[in-house]
């Protein structure tokens, strides 16, 4: 009689791997599993042939990658007996029972309020735009100003001798081909360091800190962060002259934003199917596993003519009593499905902040 329930262990000459797994009828249940544990006990007095398995034969690790080992191969067959046996005890009182599927929120539809008048079908639509700031620091970085890493959160900057600032831009200001009204250089370096002061560093060093001095001003079209992923825009770049490294603002008229500003950042961003009605979102969360220390997920959506808000939910799964679980994040993504294509309408979080969304296959 052939038997129902085989333990197999593998001991891999390859960094001295070792593999065990149960198989019941011809499924494979891995080390970790249940039956695994219940079955392992019982494993050493059944073990009845030892077979030198074939040197060139493939296997797999938990990572798909292909490895060849050349191994010693112990393995089990168990009665049927056994079988009921460890079945009724892994099913017995105390077994812990999936939970339900984790209902989603109710549609987040307060959110669209502060969006009812966005012009979603304009042609320009309005630039909806997180950050008019930027830093770039090079590869060399401080290397060869290494004592001054602190003095740059301290937001000191001086133009250097013989360095001035153009009053009016040299043309048209551009965001993703259209053509705007711009800033010159003087008005922009200003809203430069107005922006940048809300983050600077209080240390007790930026008092007597030395400023970096701006050796030169460029103007160039470089990548903006916007609800439609990064938009290349006409900006003005200012050169540090002790660093590798450039601060840049953008030069459209604030008229080119929504709302004549920037606009707080939401959710993470997300990507859009190909027809319009298929959003998946990126969030960080516990891993996505049915047991302790796993959370799941569940989004809705709620929408309008002139936005989309969605709601994640999320539920946690309790460790056993005197246990615990690790802090580490892991990336997790969420599906809806809308009622009608995204077009130019906003999406936006729970709370109304405006989010990031790009096509599918596409960088953003």
């Amino acid at each position: 009689m052939s038997p129902v329930l085989r333990l197999t262990i593998h001991e891999a000459s390859l960094n001295d791997t070792r593999r065990a797994s149960v198989q019941i009828l011809g499924a494979r249940w891995p080390q970790r599993s249940w039956l695994f544990s219940l079955t392992a006990s019982i494993y050493g007095s059944y073990v009845t042939r030892r077979v030198k398995a074939p040197a060139d034969e493939a296997r797999q690790d938990w990572t798909g990658r292909a490895l060849r080992f050349e191994r010693w191969r112990r393995s089990t067959d168990i009665p049927r007996w056994l079988v009921a046996l460890v079945l009724l005890t892994a099913c017995g009182p105390g077994t812990a029972q999936p939970l339900p599927s984790l209902s989603p929120p109710s549609p987040p539809t307060a959110a669209l309020a502060a969006w009812k008048d966005f012009p979603a079908n304009a042609n320009p639509r309005p630039i909806i735009v997180f950050d008019r700031t930027l830093e770039h620091i090079g590869p060399a970085g401080f290397t060869t100003e290494p004592d001054r890493k602190l003095d740059w959160g301290c937001n000191k900057f001086v133009l250097a001798p013989g360095v001035t600032l153009p009053a009016t831009a040299p043309g048209s200001a551009t965001a993703a081909g259209v053509s705007y009204r711009a800033l010159g250089a003087v008005e922009a370096y200003s809203e430069l360091i107005a922006a940048r002061a809300g983050f600077a560093s209080q240390a007790s060093q930026c008092p007597t800190a030395r400023p970096f001095r701006i050796k030169d001003v460029r103007w160039q079209v470089t990548g903006f962060p916007t609800d439609r992923g990064t938009m290349p825009m006409s900006a003005w770049l200012f050169d540090i002259s002790e660093i590798d490294a450039y601060l840049g603002y953008s030069a459209l008229e604030p008229s080119a934003f929504w709302r004549n500003r920037v606009s707080p950042e939401g959710m993470a961003g997300g990507r859009i199917s190909a027809d319009g009605l298929t959003l998946t979102l990126g969030t960080t969360g516990g891993p996505e596993t049915p047991g302790p220390c796993g959370e799941d997920l569940s989004a809705s959506a709620a929408e309008s003519d002139t936005a989309v808000a969605v709601a994640i939910a999320s539920r946690f799964h309790t460790p056993p009593a005197g246990e615990g679980c690790t802090l580490e994040g892991h990336f997790r993504t969420v599906t809806v499905r809308l009622s009608r294509p995204l077009g130019g309408r906003v999406l936006v979080d729970a709370k109304g902040d405006a989010s990031a969304v790009c096509a599918e296959g596409t960088a953003c």
